[in-house]
């Protein structure tokens, strides 16, 4: 009986640690720059999927960085930095919660458009790193973040200077890990 006890008591006081949302970091590659003499964009989009049918996710902070580790682009609640909208939708998509059993993602032009990654050289988006925190209640091994670069025409008018991307000529996944704190 005592043991029964002591295990209620116990099962009553972890209760609240187990349901607390877990944070996840994921760290993917990702670039953002112009290239074949400026008639070509390569940019990278994250995914994030939300496998669990029950509970929502959270992308409580995305901080992009440069080959050399300085940050270029950071958002999130975490730090009171709305996210870029995912301007693809109509209206613009929020990503910062993503609902159980959807995918969402962010592309880098939603972040700097079709041109440079700016400020700075061209060579700051050859070679980035995408770092992203999630929380999550429930199964956090049922969320994932992902990563592909794609390369698109990069298409000027020449009339009006105005900028926007043509066809895709490419994708690739690119490689994503957890970073374990």
């Amino acid at each position: 009986m005592t043991r029964l006890i002591l295990a209620s008591i116990i099962g009553a006081l972890l209760a609240p640690v187990i349901a607390q949302a877990a944070e996840v970091n994921t760290r993917c590659a990702v670039a953002h720059f112009i290239r074949a003499g400026g008639g070509e964009l390569r940019s990278s989009g994250l995914n994030f999927n939300n496998g669990d049918r029950e509970h929502a996710a959270t992308i409580e902070r995305l901080t992009i960085t440069d080959h050399l580790g300085q940050v270029l682009h950071d958002s999130g609640p975490a730090i009171g930095v709305a996210h870029p909208l995912n301007t693809d939708y109509n209206p613009p998509l929020d990503i910062t919660t993503v609902p159980p059993g959807a995918t969402f993602y962010l592309v880098t032009t939603q972040i700097w458009g079709a041109g440079s990654v700016q400020p700075g050289p061209p060579a700051r988006g050859f070679s980035m790193s995408a770092e992203v925190l999630v929380s999550k209640e429930g199964k956090r091994e049922l969320f994932n973040v992902s990563a592909n670069q794609r390369t698109r025409l990069r298409l000027i008018d020449p009339a009006t200077g105005f900028v926007r991307q043509g066809n895709e000529i490419s994708r690739s996944p690119t490689s994503c890990f957890e970073v374990k704190k």
